[in-house]
């Protein structure tokens, strides 16, 4: 990868609030999404470490919906591509990743989240991800 040339581009995937509450409405007017601060880290850790490159964080908790997504990901020249999750948005990160592997097929695809750390050999065994 161009030190200098390439994006990295660090994605929170699409997650309603009625995905995390379901049924219990009264949970949703009490529900508070947190900004994907880990992807904030990855990003402040690579410009510390000296990373030139375009670094983008899309946080699709601000009302981009997997639908909206393609067209947004359509203006980006990703070569590496970090996602997180937690266990409920995993099948999102999964139709994230089904639309990004279509707009770059030769990116490096990264999952990491709480996810992961709970469960990475059923992580891993999707085969949608590199690392």
């Amino acid at each position: 990868m161009n030190k200098k040339h390439s994006e990295v581009l660090l994605i929170s995937p699409p997650f309603s609030g009625d995905e995390i509450v379901g049924e219990t409405k009264s949970m949703s007017n009490v529900m508070n999404l947190i900004p994907p601060l880990g992807l904030g880290y990855i990003a402040s850790s690579l410009e510390s470490a000296g990373y030139e490159g375009k670094i983008k964080i899309i946080d699709c908790q601000m009302g981009i919906t997997i639908k909206s997504l393609g067209p947004i990901l359509e203006k980006e020249k990703a070569e590496v591509i970090g996602i997180t999750c937690t266990t409920p948005s995993f099948e999102s990160a999964l139709e994230t990743i089904k639309i990004i592997k279509k707009l770059f097929p030769q990116a490096i695809i990264i999952i990491g989240g709480a996810h992961v750390t709970a469960l990475p050999e059923y992580t891993m065994e999707s085969n949608f991800f590199d690392y």
